[in-house]
């Protein structure tokens, strides 16, 4: 993103086209258009707040590190509206999603022909907390709670079954699994 100003009225941040950032601590995501990707690259640390989402967080490239900081990540339109995760990755390998708390979407993390690393995690009241999608290998679940979805995690015929969930706990879903 590019940097439109730095240290604006002296708050110690940095404006870019996509983020408010904190240079002390975090960042804090935006005001999205209905239906718009927030692309997420590199390190990035939210700052702790509940964050209404009227798109989708987008990891835009691998070896990402999306750091909630135990941010509440919600979706704003409570249906299926964009057809595609809270959180989604897409091609995208090497991939670390922590820390966040997501309630309240139709899909709370998507997975697509990617590797990721999610962990500690927590996914609450979601109609699917996690899809797997065709190609979706070596993912490794760690230190999860998937509490209260419809779907704990869907993973669809096109995945491979090379995903390892590592001591997470299945809370109260409809359907914990469907592999």
């Amino acid at each position: 993103a590019t940097i439109i100003t730095e240290d604006y009225e002296g708050k110690g941040e940095i404006y870019t086209d996509t983020a408010i950032i904190n240079k002390l601590d975090c960042a804090i995501i935006p005001p999205l258009l209905t239906n718009q990707p927030y692309d997420i690259s590199g390190n990035i640390k939210l700052c702790n707040q509940d964050y209404n989402i009227n798109g989708y967080l987008n990891i835009a490239s691998s070896g990402t590190i999306l750091d909630c900081n135990n941010a509440v990540l919600i979706d704003g339109q409570g249906e299926d509206v964009v057809s595609k995760g809270l959180i989604y990755v897409e091609n995208k390998y090497n991939v670390g999603i922590k820390n966040c708390i997501i309630k309240d979407s139709y899909t709370g993390l998507e997975i697509k022909t990617s590797s990721t690393g999610p962990s500690a995690n927590q996914f609450i009241s979601n109609n699917y907390a996690i899809k797997l999608k065709q190609g979706s290998t070596n993912n490794v679940f760690t230190y999860n709670t998937i509490l209260q979805n419809q779907y704990g995690v869907h993973s669809n015929s096109g995945s491979n079954n090379q995903n390892y969930f590592l001591n997470n706990n299945f809370i109260n879903n409809a359907i914990h699994t469907v592999m």
